[in-house]
């Protein structure tokens, strides 16, 4: 079979996208990649009963969280408490402590009560389990396309390059076929103009792919 790179810049050029296509395959069997198949599907898993209480809670520095029933409860121990508030010391190397001037936040928490939580632990156990598996066939998945993918960047990278560079040639002989009809068929002037309008390498890179059968 040919291959993509067997190919003259002129032949890569005339190339349908779905054309260089087909031709991946050979590509990525030089790289020794199999091409990787369609995406894993989500899971569609029964929803998980929402949290059935509420808690409001009172946060002191990064771990220490006190909850409360109601939000007055919150907010009282809020005001009643004192906010201690630290800042690093670069001279010692420490955290000093100081009375904060703003009450703590109180935030809305939600939970499962121990007899809710004990009837959906189960259904939640494998609600975890089944979204772990598809996560982890995803980014098996997107891994095995990012290679797929890098193998034939080069590809695709130059048969833009090429369809470019075939636009270019385009227009060099649609100027010089300008040129001869307004100069009365006198191809030597034409070619004058011509060297005006493009440089001698595009000039002899359009006559290149002309003559190339």
């Amino acid at each position: 079979m040919k291959s993509y790179w067997d190919m003259t810049e002129k032949q890569r050029s005339q190339l349908t996208e779905e054309e260089v296509e087909a031709l991946t395959s050979f590509e990525l069997m030089q790289h020794g990649i199999v091409r990787v198949g369609p995406a894993p599907v989500e899971p569609d898993v029964p929803d998980v009963p929402e949290p059935d209480l509420t808690f409001y809670a009172v946060k002191q520095g990064y771990s220490n969280t006190l909850h409360f029933n109601t939000t007055e409860a919150a907010h009282a121990a809020a005001r009643a408490g004192v906010h201690l508030e630290s800042a690093y010391c670069y001279t010692t190397e420490t955290y000093r402590l100081h009375v904060g001037t703003n009450e703590p936040a109180v935030t809305e928490v939600k939970a499962y009560s121990a007899a809710l939580w004990e009837s959906i632990k189960e259904q939640v156990d494998k609600h975890d389990g089944v979204r772990k598996a598809y996560v982890e066939q995803k980014k098996e998945h997107d891994d095995l396309l990012e290679k797929q993918n890098k193998a034939l960047d080069s590809l695709w990278s130059n048969w833009y390059t090429c369809k470019v560079a075939a636009r270019q040639v385009k227009r060099v002989l649609a100027t010089r076929d300008e040129y001869i009809q307004l100069t009365n068929g006198d191809e030597a002037m034409a070619r004058t103009f011509l060297m005006k309008a493009f440089s001698e390498k595009e000039i002899t890179e359009a006559l290149e792919w002309e003559e190339e059968a």
